[in-house]
């Protein structure tokens, strides 16, 4: 109960007191002003004044509870004025702060909406950057790939992920690599074996270029030079070989192959054994020859008289061959050679 209440029920009280204590009063004096008046009439004036002064208590005792009762009456009203608008101005409150935890939470969800937004599009972004990666992977662009791995580290900051995808490009570029150099020394040693060296320097140079700091790509300078010099060793052997066992023709394929092989001076050690080689190969032309004569097989003669003017046009046997006896011989082939001639 408010401090208003309890005063203004001792008021309401109060009043009470005083309107039954002067209706009483009022009522004595009235009922003894009547009773001196009737009963004295020499005091007539005095009980008509007792019940005038009776009649006056009470109706000033009524008209202070009638003030009495409208002044609680009143602040009862004001009292219960000034709650209903203290109510309505907490209801105010209340709503206000209703509209503004709403209108909070619109900002915050149109926040968080907007954040949603930025990460699904950070989240596409990311995934057009992997896709991005592995295309680069698969169509062996490295540089290309090494960009984007740091475009998603410092970018995006997913660094982890970007060092996982670093690794898996080296290992990718690694075996790209590997894969390349052994399909290269693969194919130069099916030349060193085939001997083109021509082809082969041109190769390891090329390869040279392509990988400048390839263990297995920086040796090759050598191992083409020392497959050079064995090959040039193992003719050289075979040649002494052939010629030891008079194998003329074998011989002089090995001296023609050797051609390419010999710089001046190792061709001039050779020198001597070039030279009997190709003497035994013309004392056999030269026994071929006679016994072709002999024999009487011109048009083989023939031939054979050819191949020592062509192969060896400064010895005495073509010189001998050009001052007649070559006509000779084609005059006794006569018919056989015309006969060729025309085939």
């Amino acid at each position: 109960m408010s401090d208003d209440s309890v005063r203004l029920g001792w008021l309401q009280r109060a009043a009470r007191i005083v309107l039954y204590v002067a209706a009483i009063g009022g009522a004595v004096l009235i009922i003894f002003g009547v009773y001196v008046a009737v009963a004295r009439q020499d005091m007539l004036g005095a009980g008509l004044g007792l019940v005038a002064v009776g009649a006056v208590s009470i109706l000033g005792a009524v008209v202070y509870f009638g003030l009495m009762v409208a002044l609680v009456h009143i602040h009862a009203e004001t009292h219960r004025t000034r709650r209903a608008i203290h109510n309505l101005l907490r209801v105010q409150q209340t709503r206000h702060e209703q509209q503004h935890a709403q209108i909070a939470q619109i900002v915050s969800n149109v926040q968080l909406s907007d954040a949603a937004k930025s990460l699904a599009h950070r989240e596409k972004e990311r995934e057009a950057v992997r896709a991005a990666i592995r295309e680069d992977i698969t169509r062996e662009d490295w540089d290309a790939a090494y960009s984007l791995i740091d475009q998603m580290a410092n970018r995006f900051g997913y660094r982890e992920e970007a060092e996982r995808f670093r690794e898996e490009v080296d290992e990718s570029r690694h075996d790209a690599v590997e894969s390349k150099v052994n399909m290269a020394i693969q194919q130069v040693e099916e030349l060193f074996a085939s001997c083109e060296w021509e082809r082969a320097r041109a190769e390891v140079r090329r390869l040279l270029g392509l990988f400048p700091d390839h263990e297995r790509i920086v040796v090759l300078p050598d191992r083409l030079e020392n497959s050079f010099t064995e090959r040039k060793n193992l003719l050289k052997r075979r040649l002494r070989e052939a010629a030891e066992r008079k194998e003329v023709d074998r011989s002089i394929e090995l001296i023609r192959e050797l051609d390419g092989y010999l710089a001046t001076d190792e061709a001039n050690e050779l020198t001597e054994l070039v030279r009997e080689v190709f003497r035994d190969k013309l004392d056999n032309l030269t026994v071929q020859f006679e016994l072709a004569v002999q024999e009487q097989r011109w048009l083989e003669a023939v031939s054979v008289a050819r191949q020592i003017m062509s192969e060896y046009p400064n010895t005495r046997r073509a010189q001998e061959l050009r001052d007649g006896a070559y006509e000779s011989l084609v005059k006794r082939a006569g018919l056989a050679i015309d006969q060729i001639q025309t085939d």
